[in-house]
């Protein structure tokens, strides 16, 4: 895979990984309103749970793209285009 591939998967993780959050965010949200008005939430509660370990795995995911691309780009002398997020 080249650098500007290894680039290209990075963006795309890291706009998955903030579409999640985002989703996480509004599941929060309805969890919070279907609780508050005495429904039970306990399925939107797993689903929940399971969208953060997605999320943990992806965030996992990407470190592992920026670490391999970090390394490419030392190797080739190439700038660094997409630094690791936090």
């Amino acid at each position: 895979m080249t650098i500007l591939n290894e680039q290209g998967l990075l963006q795309e993780t890291d706009r998955h990984i903030a579409e999640g959050r985002a989703r996480a965010i509004i599941l929060k949200r309805q969890i919070a309103d279907l609780q508050q008005r005495g429904h039970n939430a306990i399925g939107s509660m797993g689903l929940l749970r399971e969208l953060e370990h997605s999320l943990r795995l992806m965030s996992t995911q990407r470190e592992l793209i920026a670490r391999r691309l970090k390394r490419r780009e030392r190797s080739n002398g190439a700038k660094t285009l997409a630094p690791p997020r936090r």
